[in-house]
């Protein structure tokens, strides 16, 4: 009895010991009680261990660790195989922490669920686009410093710029490895020797491809046998031979032997710096998705702003990329502003990029040296323009990417200093899910201006029209040099006494505006407005302020090698379709509508077929009642069925509108493009006959940036993927894991405290995943009792940067006992959101149909999974796919599922699949419908077994209620708390109800469906915009 209450504590030690079951902790029990403490959305407050402590004792379990131990074995695991939170004391005065970047990469490297899908290389995928290695940014412009700089072949280690025998005894110089289809090629530079067999120069007018079967011998080879083949030592670069501009008009190259020579120095070593370091080992390129957000550390409605910096890996493949155990904390702080974080991040990378990062290769099973960099910087479209030095979306001019020029919504030209967080209080008044749309919109919450300003003059016809039409067009690029040279010529005026007036002049005629600098130069413009002092007094105060400064005044983000934050900010396409035309047309669509007509477009909606939409029924109270408080998810599902459920409630203008974004949207969610310049000029023409029908309703739209912005995602799409790959569901769904750790801190520290909880869920996640890590924390004799007496200062350089070189460390992982332990009712998968760490299958190759007899018995089950993951029951609607003869492409066809079939003994019923489905096919009419401009879909009278190998996918069809004129009746039975009630609820009732539509404006799939949509005629600009500011300016003179 007395041992029951009072249970004997056993004294548990983190070793060092791989031989003990359950290590790297202590025993079975610490190690489920440390899981279930760092579950990312289970986040438990002290009081809740508590109570969970005691529920355990309470079944009987004996032996537990207490709190206090816990607490010491989470800090002993955290020393010996988890990573660092860094200290910083920022250069505008505010402490924050940032995650240790080196170890999150190390980590992922040896994480087998993570390095199986992991892409190092650039790909040429010829006019196929699905990945982001397979597009411009990665492919061919980043610096190839930043690339992977070696291949190896034939147990030789070729690097970039570095000179290399090829078979044919000529000499090249790779800059570039890619790869094409199952072979690695060399993008390289010719070079020559000169006349004299002295040395080589490299021509770098003369590019080529060359296989990597090609290749002879590397740069150390080439070095001890170059006698031998009678060749030129390989150090002996002289020069390289470039372009040369002959005049304004002419562009030609020149040789050595005109005008005296065109050969510039060769500035580089002759042999690659990374062979050095890697000291014969792998090194790999790791570029990253960077991003940053707010989000607010209450679950209240009070606003606690906490600014958070997140990334992935960008060589992971599109269907990984966003997965939430693939999203990775770096820092957070309600105090520090971003650019000011963004230093600390900076500094690892730069660290990193100079020395590499040392890890374990899981899948190589070596060491090997990756190099990070950042490939694009995400985020809303505020915090673009805050990365960007952009003025912001209430400038003049207004865009990051390009120096369009335009009278905007809810502001000027925030010459104020009362104005510049005005971002950041109307994000709070709106809250986190609409944080870009306060900072486009109305500027009703506007600070009041400290002075009255002149009344301006009306805009005439021909001005309204100019601003309209270079609102839907590209203006002249930005790009990094000039901003920074006019971030230096701001400065320059704010360093002279009665410059002020000038600096505010050049930001707001360039939309050039750098916070980070700006901190420093009010510290300048506070002594330069004092008074009762003398000019000379002021420049005396003003130069010992200017020599207090950091050597580095602008921005962090200009630091970032190689990367353009005009360019490599690409459109984010949830804040600017989804909250943004979306939001803005289906809350003008509600404030139009009467209170009837909302009745009819609630029986529409909760009545509309959701089948292969992704989603469940929809609630049309919920979306109409709440338009103002609805999220991403919500407008997402609205834009799929808006022009089946708004038809006869607007004017057509309108719902042209509707039927331009169901257009769209699919193709900017396209996951696979099969041909980039075709895609991408599809994607161009549905944005102008977007915009063009929005101008036909009214010219009042364009104040908004985002019907700008929108214009330069087919640009994006090609230098960096399909636009899901930088959309940021994913890291906005993070928002809550962060919220949960402010949530459960005293919040005395929450940049240190939440840093901590998100290395030690970085922790738990690796070593369940199976991942290996470095033993470079403790002795073998460490105990938690000695951990727990330590008091060290928080670390500010990562350790894993002088340790992880030591020949003599180790990498283990985990034992197999933890790993079994989220088998039990599949809590790795289900809670944790960890993959199995299985061996890819590939989908079988299409096969035959079994053979059938008479006798032949058969199962027909109620459902069935597809290939692509899609639920298919019997009433379904499919597209599958038809091979033809002489290798010409399948044909895609739909039909309805009549039945789902599996014969009983066939090789697909052992392995528990379905063997064939029988189909209704249909065939769609030739013309698209006048109004939806999709296409019908006619029942035929034959049906087709279809092998479940040869099914695409689900697709979405809808009643053509349009020119049946259905009505909504009560006829649906309304439940309350699960129980009937009398009351009925209004339900469309459907004419003719085999008059079908198919819904391309489907977003899940939409690859599928591209052969059934139809090119929509342009509409004439010219004549809309003069037709559109026509009506502006008469309703404009009848208001007077």
């Amino acid at each position: 009895p007395h041992a029951s209450k009072h249970p004997l504590q056993t004294n548990r030690q983190v070793l060092d010991d791989p031989s003990r079951p359950y290590f790297p902790w202590p025993d079975r029990e610490t190690c489920v009680l440390d899981i279930l403490r760092h579950v990312p959305r289970c986040a438990f407050s002290r009081k809740q261990n508590t109570a969970i402590h005691w529920a355990m004792l309470a079944l009987g379990l004996k032996d537990l660790p207490s709190d206090r131990v816990m607490d010491d074995i989470d800090r002993s695991l955290q020393d010996l195989c988890g990573i660092q939170s860094l200290r910083y004391e920022g250069a505008l005065g505010h402490i924050y922490y940032v995650n240790d970047m080196a170890a999150i990469i190390a980590q992922e490297m040896a994480n087998p669920n993570v390095r199986k899908h992991l892409c190092f290389y650039p790909e040429d995928a010829g006019d196929k686009l699905s990945e982001t290695w397979q597009a411009e940014r990665w492919k061919d412009e980043l610096d190839s410093d930043l690339t992977t700089p070696m291949i190896r072949v034939q147990n030789q280690d070729f690097f970039l710029n570095e000179c290399t025998l090829l078979k044919d005894t000529t000499v090249c110089m790779p800059f570039r490895w890619f790869t094409r289809g199952d072979q690695m090629f060399a993008r390289a530079w010719k070079v020559v020797s000169d006349d004299a067999y002295l040395g080589w120069i490299v021509d770098t007018t003369q590019e080529c491809e060359i296989p990597s079967s090609h290749l002879l011998l590397s740069y150390p080879q080439f070095l001890e046998s170059h006698h031998a083949y009678n060749l030129a030592d390989p150090r002996e670069i002289l020069g390289k031979l470039v372009y040369f501009s002959l005049d304004i008009r002419t562009t030609s190259m020149l040789s050595s032997r005109i005008l005296g020579g065109g050969i510039l120095p060769w500035n580089k070593p002759s042999a690659n710096p990374w062979r050095e370091r890697s000291k014969g080992h792998r090194v790999m390129a790791c570029p990253l998705w960077l991003y940053c957000d707010d989000t607010s550390g209450n679950l209240s409605k009070k606003w606690n702003k906490h600014n958070s910096f997140l990334f992935t890996l960008a060589g992971l493949p599109r269907r990984c990329v966003h997965h939430e155990s693939n999203i990775h904390f770096l820092a957070t702080s309600n105090i520090a502003p971003p650019l000011e974080m963004l230093d600390g991040i900076v500094n690892q990378l730069e660290l990193c990029q100079k020395e590499g990062i040392w890890a374990w290769d899981c899948e190589m099973r070596e060491k090997i040296l990756i190099i990070p960099s950042v490939l694009a910087m995400l985020g809303d479209n505020p915090m673009q323009s805050e990365f960007a030095c952009h003025i912001g979306l209430r400038g003049r001019m207004f865009c990051r990417v390009c120096k369009v020029e335009g009278k905007v919504e809810g502001g000027e030209e925030e010459d104020d200093d009362d104005k510049k967080n005005r971002a950041d209080k109307n994000r709070a008044d709106s809250g986190s899910e609409a944080s870009s749309l306060a900072s486009d919109t109305s500027g009703a919450n506007s600070a009041p201006e400290p002075k009255k300003r002149k009344k301006k003059k009306p805009e005439s016809m021909t001005e309204m029209i100019d601003r309209v039409t270079n609102f839907m067009k590209i203006g002249v690029l930005r790009s990094r040099i000039d901003t920074q040279s006019q971030l230096r010529s701001q400065f320059t005026e704010a360093c002279r006494i009665g410059g002020r007036a000038q600096f505010k002049r050049l930001r707001t005629n360039f939309g050039v505006k750098d916070m980070y600098q700006e901190t420093f130069l009010d510290r300048l413009f506070n002594i330069s407005v004092k008074r009762g002092i003398s000019k000379p007094q002021k420049e005396k105060e003003m130069d010992a302020v200017h020599k207090s400064f950091p050597e580095e005044t602008t921005s962090p983000v200009w630091r970032i090698k190689d990367l353009d934050p005009h360019l490599d900010t690409p459109v984010e396409i949830l804040h600017v379709i989804l909250l943004g035309f979306v939001k803005y047309f289906w809350r003008d669509a509600m404030a139009r509508l009467k209170d009837d007509q909302k009745e009819v477009l609630i029986a529409r909606i909760s009545s509309v077929n959701t089948i292969g939409l992704g989603f469940s029924a929809l609630s049309g109270s919920t979306l109409v009642k709440y338009a103002g408080s609805l999220t991403g998810r919500d407008f997402r599902a609205i834009a799929q069925i808006a022009p089946f459920v708004l038809h006869g409630l607007l004017e057509n203008d309108i719902l042209e509108c509707w039927i331009a974004l169901a257009r769209l949207m699919p193709l900017v969610w396209q996951p696979k493009i099969e041909k980039v310049a075709d895609h991408v000029a599809d994607v161009e023409k549905a944005i102008d006959y977007f915009l063009d029908c929005a101008c036909r309703v009214t010219p009042r739209w364009f104040n908004k940036p985002k019907f700008h912005i929108i214009l330069h995602l087919p640009a994006h799409i090609k230098r960096f993927g399909p636009a899901m790959l930088f959309a940021t569901e994913g890291f906005e769904s993070f928002n809550a894991i962060i919220r949960a750790a402010s949530v459960h801190s005293n919040r005395h520290a929450p940049s240190r405290d939440i840093a901590h909880v998100m290395a030690r869920g970085n922790r738990v996640r690796h070593l369940l995943s199976g991942g290996f890590f470095l033993m470079n924390r403790l002795p073998a004799s460490h105990s938690i009792k000695t951990a727990s007496r330590r008091r060290h200062p928080p670390p500010s350089l990562s350790t894993w940067m002088s340790t992880s070189r030591e020949a003599d460390l180790t990498w283990r992982t985990t034992n197999p006992e933890p790993i079994d332990l989220l088998d039990i009712g599949n809590f790795g998968t289900r809670v944790l959101g960890l993959e199995k760490n299985e061996a890819t299958l590939s989908l079988p190759a299409i096969q035959g149909l079994p053979s059938l007899t008479p006798a032949s018995l058969v199962y027909t089950p109620r459902k069935v999974t597809l290939p692509n993951g899609d639920i298919c029951q019997p009433g379904h609607w499919i597209i599958w796919s038809s091979h033809q003869q002489d290798n010409r492409p399948s044909v895609s066809h739909t039909g309805q599922v009549i039945e789902i079939v599996q014969v009983i003994g066939s090789q697909k019923q052992r392995s528990n699949k379905c063997d064939f489905i029988v189909v209704a096919a249909a065939t769609l009419c030739k013309t698209p419908h006048e109004y939806y401009r999709m296409h019908k879909v006619a029942m035929e009278a034959s049906c087709a077994v279809v092998a479940i190998d040869a099914i695409q996918c689900l697709v979405n069809v809808q009643h053509n209620c349009a020119d049946h004129s259905c009505q909504a009746a009560a006829s649906s039975v309304i439940y309350q708390e699960r129980e009937e009630t009398a009351h009925h609820a209004l339900a469309v009732s459907h004419k003719s109800p085999g008059d079908l539509i198919l819904n391309t404006s489907q977003m899940r799939n939409s690859s599928a469906l591209k052969s059934f949509r139809d090119d929509i005629a342009p509409l004439d600009r010219q004549s809309i915009v003069f037709e559109a500011v026509k009506w502006e300016i008469d309703a404009r003179k009848k208001a007077k």
